[in-house]
């Protein structure tokens, strides 16, 4: 009832320790974390300050205390204990010993509810202990790792992790999340503000196959027809806070297969099959973004001042329908639809 009225779900579910400097933490237990399976209502997750994992099937009615994680400190933090999105027994832990002088990540996934674990750490920094951790809930290949120094994604569930640092100020990640309309991954730093990668569509996209492949382009969100207007804020100063948005448009998200080709290029196509746009990739390897304002080449005819939109753009916006985004990559071609919405503010 949103919190009108409250129900215990069980006892003090920490080791219950008594003073002692050795262990390095307060006088009481502390639960860090609380997570309920995406997938089975009732299906909770605990993780405490001292060292335990404790897991309800019952809503809370009973709990089962998983006291030892394989390779890790017994009184180490549990900083998440987080259910997979994909499957009902998969649960993931990260774990941290900072406290005690040990700056090792640790991190590990079970696929029977915490009766076995096996180590996804693979190749993440040996002296940046975790502190968040987020599943994408599309692709249970693709994980995300927060540090103490940044962030680090991978691929194939965890044996290999590559920096995802892009201009994120080096900083400890105490938390993420995936935005589930968005598809945005939302970083909270230890005060370097809130970032956010904008569309993860792309990594998602990543699969064997595609990373087999010569090229693929992945079907973005749809994009939001907005019109902007500036009411007089620009000129406020320090009275008024803003922080940049990301860019308007589509975000097309492509992979060139490395050495596939000298050049390649995105072009997009109306429903007629007209061309209205076309895009030279400058580095035509990996995975690259072009973001597609939303406007057309004007027409050949056009004088330089018709049909400028906002900022003196002579390039025309386009209206909200279906579109087609094109990856030439050599003699190969691969297509994606792109939606365009209207502005739902008008």
């Amino acid at each position: 009832d949103r919190g009108a009225t409250w129900d215990t779900i069980g006892p003090d579910l920490t080791r219950q320790i008594a003073i002692d400097p050795a262990y390095r933490i307060s006088d009481y237990g502390t639960l860090l974390w609380i997570d309920e399976s995406p997938r089975k209502q009732g299906l909770l997750a605990v993780g405490t300050d001292d060292g335990l994992v404790q897991i309800s099937e019952t809503a809370g009615v009973s709990w089962r205390r998983i006291d030892r994680l394989p390779g890790v400190p017994e009184h180490a933090q549990i900083r998440r204990a987080t259910f997979s999105a994909h499957d009902d027994r998969t649960i993931y832990v990260a774990a941290s010993a900072h406290e005690d002088d040990d700056f090792r990540p640790y991190l590990l996934k079970s696929t029977d509810l915490g009766e076995t674990w096996t180590s996804i750490a693979g190749n993440l920094p040996t002296r940046s202990p975790i502190l968040s951790f987020v599943e994408d809930p599309v692709n249970p290949r693709l994980l995300f790792a927060g540090g103490e120094f940044g962030i680090h994604a991978t691929l194939d569930g965890g044996s290999r992790w590559f920096p995802l640092q892009l201009n994120l100020p080096t900083s400890a990640i105490h938390d993420m999340l995936i935005h589930p309309r968005a598809h945005d991954l939302v970083v909270g730093t230890h005060g370097r503000g809130l970032w956010i990668l904008d569309s993860i569509v792309g990594l998602r996209g990543l699969t064997p196959d595609v990373l087999a492949a010569t090229g693929a382009i992945f079907t973005p969100r749809p994009a939001l027809l907005l019109t902007r207007f500036d009411r007089g804020r620009s000129s406020l100063g320090s009275a008024y806070y803003t922080a940049p948005n990301p860019p308007d448009g589509a975000y097309l998200d492509v992979y060139v297969k490395p050495g596939a080709a000298d050049s390649a290029s995105v072009e997009v196509f109306d429903a007629n099959g007209r061309r209205l746009r076309r895009f030279e990739l400058q580095q035509p390897a990996g995975l690259t973004r072009v973001v597609w304002d939303l406007r057309a080449d004007p027409p050949p005819a056009a004088t330089p001042s018709a049909g400028r939109g906002r900022g003196g753009s002579p390039r025309p916006l386009v209206s909200p329908g279906s579109y087609e985004a094109r990856l030439s990559v050599g003699s190969e071609t691969f297509r994606t639809a792109v939606i365009v919405l209207p502005d739902p503010g008008k």
